[in-house]
C-alpha cells in the first residue's frame, strides 16, 4: 500500500499538477468585459494577505483611472503638477475604498510571495459609478450654490470655505464626467474658488501721515477692503513693516461697515520713514487644506502701503564745560554748533536726555624762526564725551589730540586763542556729524 501511494505522488508531480504556477500569475489577464486585478506581497511583510488584496484592487483602479483620465478635472484646467498629483492621489484612494462587485477568483502562494486575483464586471462597475456620480453631483452643486450666495453677500470667507468644500467633494471623482446640463461642476467650483479674489483692493484713510519718533499717532490708520467697488465686511487684516518699527495694533478685524482700525501707540525707530503694508491676515486661509492654500499662491492678493514721515526731532542735552578748559573760546561756538545741528540744549540737567562734557587743553611748543614770520607752535586738544543722562552710559567719546596750530608771534594772546578755536572747530564740524548721527540716544 505504501509503495502504491509513493507511485501516485510521483505521477502527480510528473504531470505538473502539484503546486503549478497559475497562468494569471505568469501573465496578466485581459478581456473586454471584465477588469482583472492581480496583486502580490512578500511573505516577509506583516499582513501580507491584506497587502496583496489591496494591490489587486489598486490594479483595477489604475485601469479605470487611466481609461477615464480624459474626463478628469486637471485635464480641463491648466493647473500645476502639485494639483495634478493631489487629484491623482485622491482619485485612487477613493476608488479603492468604494469599488463594489469585485470577486475573488484565486490566490496563490510561492516560496517568497503571496498572490491575489480579483475580477470586476465592467457593466456592474458602470452602474455603481453612475450611482456615485449622482450622489457627488448633488452634494457639489449644493456647495456651489451656497458659495455663490455667500459671495453675493460679500461674505468672502464663507464663500471660499464653501467652494473649497465643493472641490473636496468632487476631487476623488474628478475622473468622472461630473457635468449637469452641460455645466462642468468641478470646473465651475475651481473657477469660483480662484475668482473669490478677483476685483479685490485694500484702501486706507491716509497714504502719508506725519509722526514723531517715540510717540504715537493721534488718529488710527483705517483700512478697508472692497470687491469690484463693494465693501467687504468682517475681514481680518495684518500689518508688516517695510522700514522702521512701532508698538501698534498688529491685526484688526473689520466691522460690518468694512472698517478696521490700527492704532500706532509708539514709533520705536529713528528712521526718517516708517513704511507699513496692510494685507489680509494669514487666518483668512487657515481653514483651507494645504493644497488649496498652495493653489492660491499664484493669485495677486491685495495690499496697501502707508508711509509715516518722521518730524525732525532733536534730543535734549545739558552742555557742561569741564574745569579743564584751557581754550575758553571753544565753549560758545561748540554750544551753537551742537545746539543748532543736533540737540536742544536745556538749562536744567534733570530735563536732559544727554550730558555733553567738554574739556580742552592748550600746550605751547617751540617757536619756529627763519621765515617771513616767526611762528609760535600751539598744540590744541578738544575732548567731548556724551552720556545718556538717565543710564550714564557713554554714547560718544570724541577727541582732537594735540592739533598743531602755527601762530605768528606778533599776534596777541586773544588773537592767538581765536586762531586755535577756529582750527579746532573746522575739524570738529568736519568729523563730529557722522559720529553723532550713529549714536543710539534712546
Amino acid at each position: 500500500m505504501k509503495k502504491i501511494l509513493i507511485l501516485i505522488l510521483t505521477w502527480v508531480c510528473a504531470m505538473g499538477l502539484f503546486a503549478q504556477t497559475p497562468d494569471w500569475v505568469k501573465r496578466h489577464p485581459v478581456s473586454e468585459d471584465v477588469y482583472h486585478g492581480v496583486g502580490m506581497a512578500s511573505l516577509d511583510e506583516a499582513d501580507y494577505k491584506k497587502k496583496a488584496t489591496d494591490n489587486a484592487l489598486e490594479d483595477i483602479v489604475q485601469q479605470i483611472a487611466t481609461k477615464m483620465e480624459r474626463n478628469s478635472l486637471y485635464q480641463v484646467l491648466e493647473v500645476g503638477d502639485d494639483v495634478r498629483e493631489m487629484f491623482d492621489d485622491q482619485i485612487k484612494s477613493s476608488m479603492s475604498a468604494w469599488l463594489e462587485g469585485q470577486k475573488l477568483v484565486d490566490t496563490y502562494r510561492s516560496d517568497d510571495y503571496y498572490y491575489v486575483y480579483f475580477t470586476l464586471d465592467k457593466k456592474e462597475y458602470r452602474r455603481n459609478a453612475e450611482k456615485r456620480r449622482q450622489e457627488v453631483l448633488n452634494v457639489a452643486v449644493g456647495f456651489f450654490r451656497k458659495a455663490m450666495e455667500a459671495q453675493k453677500k460679500m461674505d468672502l470667507l464663507q464663500a471660499l470655505d464653501l467652494f473649497a468644500k465643493g472641490l473636496e467633494t468632487v476631487e476623488p471623482w474628478a475622473f468622472m464626467d461630473l457635468s449637469e446640463k452641460g455645466v462642468n461642476i468641478p470646473v465651475e467650483l475651481y473657477n469660483g474658488y480662484m475668482n473669490v479674489f478677483s476685483g479685490l483692493s485694500i484702501v486706507s484713510n491716509v497714504s502719508r501721515v506725519k509722526g514723531e519718533a517715540f510717540k504715537g499717532l493721534e488718529e488710527p490708520i483705517v483700512v478697508c477692503m472692497t470687491r469690484n467697488g463693494e465693501i467687504v465686511p468682517n475681514v481680518k487684516f495684518k500689518v508688516d513693516f517695510l522700514t522702521g518699527s512701532a508698538d501698534m495694533t498688529t491685526t484688526a478685524v473689520a466691522d460690518q461697515h468694512g472698517l478696521a482700525d490700527f492704532y500706532v501707540k509708539n514709533i520705536t525707530s529713528k528712521e526718517n520713514l516708517l513704511e507699513l503694508v496692510f494685507s489680509l491676515d494669514d487666518s483668512f486661509f487657515a481653514g483651507l487644506p494645504q493644497t488649496y492654500r498652495k493653489m492660491l499662491e499664484s493669485k495677486s492678493l491685495p495690499s496697501v502701503k502707508v508711509v509715516v514721515e518722521m518730524e525732525p526731532q532733536s534730543a535734549t542735552a545739558y552742555f557742561k564745560m569741564n574745569t579743564n578748559n584751557d581754550i575758553e573760546g571753544c565753549e560758545r561756538p561748540l554750544r551753537g554748533f551742537l545746539g543748532n545741528e543736533f540737540f536742544t540744549l536745556v538749562k536744567d540737567r534733570k530735563q536732559a536726555q544727554c550730558l555733553i562734557d567738554v574739556s580742552t587743553v592748550l600746550e605751547f611748543g617751540n617757536t619756529v624762526t627763519g621765515g617771513m614770520y616767526d611762528l609760535n607752535t600751539c598744540l590744541c586738544t578738544l575732548h567731548i564725551k556724551i552720556y545718556n543722562n538717565r543710564t550714564k552710559a557713554l554714547l560718544l567719546d570724541y577727541s582732537i589730540n594735540r592739533h598743531k596750530v602755527m601762530i605768528p608771534v606778533s599776534k596777541s594772546a586773544e588773537q592767538s586763542m581765536g586762531m586755535c578755536v577756529r582750527e579746532l572747530m573746522k575739524r570738529a564740524k568736519r568729523e563730529l556729524p557722522g559720529k553723532i548721527k550713529k549714536m543710539n540716544i534712546h
